[in-house]
């Protein structure tokens, strides 16, 4: 099997993963659980690359297939067309799950799932080119998978922008200090890693205007709109507050993350 372009440059971004994770003598930490996830995704997607390749994949089917008729004879089973398959369904998933069960044979779909015997057994009879990669891999995601994940800092974002990050306003953009008293207002008896869980089905959106006055003063208006229709802020807040009642009452379960069609399947049924 020839290694191509793609695999190469995957296996040396894998090595690169290796250095760094192993180059601070344990001192390194992962900054979150999603870089770490991004990483191990990565060495899966490179083992993929390996076994999905044509000669690999083409290679292994044949082998196993061979195995199997082989098997199969040693049963004494018949099959000449697909009834005689069906009457020996039974035999014939014994043997198939005999396969899968094997280290000799049958192909790991995923990189943690590679032992010592898959190397030797499969994928060193192929190449040893192929072996070694393999098997670097795996080596490379246990380093990774015994990295600690830093813990998590305490947040530095102020309780008023909380609260509108969970109505869904973007804070740099929401310039009136006595409009966002007003949006915490509905928020503050909450505890905030509770209250980091909420979402609204609304979508508001805001835009500023600037205004200038006639003593020449200039500042920032504001101009809501909830689903898309201009609404006085007081509206928007009402809808808001209501969906904040019904997740109250039902749970305060963790909606962050979810999709706007998830959260107007949660919120049916409210007032």
């Amino acid at each position: 099997m020839k290694i191509g372009t793609t695999l190469i440059q995957a296996t040396e971004h894998c090595e690169a993963i290796y250095a760094k994770v192993i180059s601070s003598q344990g001192d390194f930490t992962y900054s979150s659980k999603a870089a770490k996830k991004s990483d191990t995704e990565y060495l899966q997607r490179t083992y993929e690359l390996l076994i999905k390749d044509n000669e690999f994949s083409k290679w292994a089917y044949e082998r196993r297939s061979s195995e199997q008729s082989r098997l199969i004879a040693e049963a004494g089973l018949v099959i000449e067309n697909f009834e005689q398959a069906l009457e020996l369904h039974d035999e014939l998933s014994k043997i198939a799950n005999k396969i899968s069960k094997s280290r000799s044979f049958d192909v790991p779909f995923e990189l943690r799932h590679v032992r010592a015997e898959h190397i030797k057994n499969i994928f060193s009879l192929f190449s040893e080119d192929v072996a070694y990669l393999v098997e670097r891999l795996a080596v490379i995601l246990g380093a990774v998978k015994s990295t600690e994940v830093a813990e998590r800092k305490e947040s530095t974002i102020s309780p008023e922008q909380r609260a509108l990050n969970a109505i869904g306003i973007d804070k740099s953009r929401f310039a009136d200090r006595n409009l966002i008293a007003e949006a915490y207002a509905v928020f503050k008896d909450l505890d905030k890693d509770v209250l980091s869980g909420f979402r609204s089905q609304q979508v508001v959106d805001v835009d500023l205007v600037s205004v200038t006055n006639e003593h020449g003063t200039n500042f920032w208006r504001h101009m809501f709109f909830l689903n898309g229709k201009r609404e006085a802020f007081a509206v928007v807040m009402s809808f808001i507050d209501k969906d904040f009642d019904f997740w109250l009452v039902n749970g305060t379960p963790n909606l962050s993350g979810k999709s706007r069609e998830q959260l107007k399947e949660f919120y049916k049924g409210a007032a």
